[in-house]
């Protein structure tokens, strides 16, 4: 059947009834006045068989348009149901499916747009969710929550198809239940500390970060000392301020790299590609803070729940668990290289999946060589939809070129200012430079925010939006 909305059979049942009880309410004023839309009633008793025949045709009305009002409160049809919940781990499919079964008639309806919105989504078809998304608009059926949120989905992947990253995978995707996996991979690298989905330490380390509750609902981190009787100080927990992040979203599966400063870790609410997303940060001693996190870029983040990354900062490998195209409960091991050049957003459904475990000692040994790019084409700046941008010449639009020149000449400074960062935290005493660091990565940050800015009006001028 084709679905057409809660609120949608709410209107069409309000309508029918209205119009319903307003005939018949017409009909019985002129019973009552001896008048009908044949004639006059001859007797008062003939007015009485009359207003009594009338009432029987109400009562008949209200029996008929009660089922009927039930209809507003059916649940989605299974088809619909389905669809909903297999995007919600990225699976496309079931909604591919659903939709080829309407019409286009069907299609125009405002549920079926959104799940096409969500479908081009998952395969980063940035332009086509936009036009669905401005269907709608149109229409001025703007006050859904879907709706918006598939709006903020789309801000962030225009934002991160920016920064998008090519990796070489180095095993075989491991399917298995979520908890077996994270155990997998604490034993996989367990020599980079002990982690778990609420809290993470260094081995032999005197701090543990763990995830707290907050004052608004969501969660925080934490830093726990450990006595010198070998227990942790769990009445003195040190709070860390998370700048940037709505504090009603849940933060989980902390990884603290060996400079004590570079956090990653997991985050679900506002601002999310969908469900929870990798994010990356810098700790500020000073002040007991997180500097504004930001988003690891595609293809590691996903629309489902992606957490547990860790990296080997001497091998370069790094790993992380994704839910993707995933049953319910179930997810995906991931261990991977990033390297240069093109990246595939869809790593996840090309790589075979391997259900039975396989060491990867040999994986964490692999020397850097083995990262050398196949290609010497320079690394694309972003991508509009699979396309793309490594200069002018990538675009058809005079201003979205002339907006690229911006965004080129702050690119330039924005290298040179990480390459000055390499070489402060790579020093023999990078302590000895923090603040100069610190100012730094806050220059940084507003850089980056620019060029998502500049970024995302080169993709608007050259796709027109």
């Amino acid at each position: 059947m084709f679905p057409v909305g809660k609120k949608n059979v709410s209107r069409i049942v309000a309508v029918c009834f209205l119009l319903e009880t307003f005939l018949v309410h017409v009909t019985l004023q002129k019973a009552e006045s001896g008048v009908t839309f044949l004639g006059t009633f001859g007797n008062k008793e003939g007015t009485n068989v009359r207003m009594n025949k009338h009432r029987r045709r109400l009562t008949l009305a209200l029996t008929l348009l009660l089922p009927l009002s039930a209809l507003a409160f059916v649940e989605p049809p299974p088809a619909m149901e389905s669809a909903l919940n297999a995007l919600s781990s990225g699976d496309p499919h079931p909604a591919e499916e659903l939709l080829s079964t309407l019409s286009n008639r069907q299609k125009r309806a405002f549920e079926n747009r959104l799940l096409a919105a969500q479908v081009a989504l998952t395969h980063m078809d940035i332009e086509t969710a936009h036009k669905e998304l401005s269907a709608i608009k149109e229409r001025e059926i703007t006050d859904s929550l879907t709706y918006r949120r598939i709006a903020d989905q789309i801000n962030t992947a225009e934002r991160m198809l920016g920064a998008m990253q090519s990796i070489r995978l180095l095993d075989s995707l491991q399917l298995g239940q979520t908890d077996d996996l994270l155990q997998r991979q604490r034993r996989d690298f367990g020599a980079l500390g002990q982690t778990d989905r609420s809290s993470y330490v260094a081995n032999g380390g005197q701090v543990r970060w763990t995830v707290l509750p907050n004052e608004e609902g969501g969660t925080t981190f934490g830093l726990v000392t450990l006595l010198g009787d070998g227990s942790w100080d769990e009445a003195n927990i040190q709070r860390i301020e998370i700048k940037g992040l709505d504090p009603t979203g849940q933060v989980s599966s902390p990884f603290l790299m060996p400079d004590g400063r570079t956090l990653y870790f997991s985050y679900s609410g506002p601002g999310t590609l969908g469900g929870s997303d990798i994010y990356v940060s810098r700790y500020d001693a000073a002040n007991h803070s997180l500097l504004v996190p930001q988003q690891l870029p595609l293809p590691i983040n996903s629309f489902a729940d992606d957490y547990g990354y860790i990296l080997d900062e001497e091998t370069g490998i790094a790993s992380f668990i994704t839910e993707q195209h995933s049953p319910a409960g179930m997810g995906k091991y991931v261990v991977y290289r990033r390297t240069q050049g093109d990246s595939a957003t869809e790593f996840l459904d090309s790589v075979p999946v391997q259900p039975a475990e396989r060491p990867i000692a040999d994986l964490l040994s692999v020397q850097h060589e083995a990262a050398t790019p196949t290609t010497s084409e320079t690394a694309p700046l972003f991508y509009i939809a699979t396309k793309p941008v490594r200069s002018e010449a990538d675009l058809t639009s005079s201003s979205a070129r002339a907006v690229l020149g911006r965004y080129l000449r702050m690119h330039d400074a924005h290298q040179k200012l990480l390459q000055r960062l390499r070489q402060l935290r790579q020093s023999s005493d990078p302590r000895s430079m923090e603040a100069e660091i610190l100012a730094l990565e806050e220059q940084e940050m507003v850089y980056h925010k620019e060029l998502n800015a500049l970024r995302n009006e080169v993709i608007k001028q050259e796709l027109n939006l």
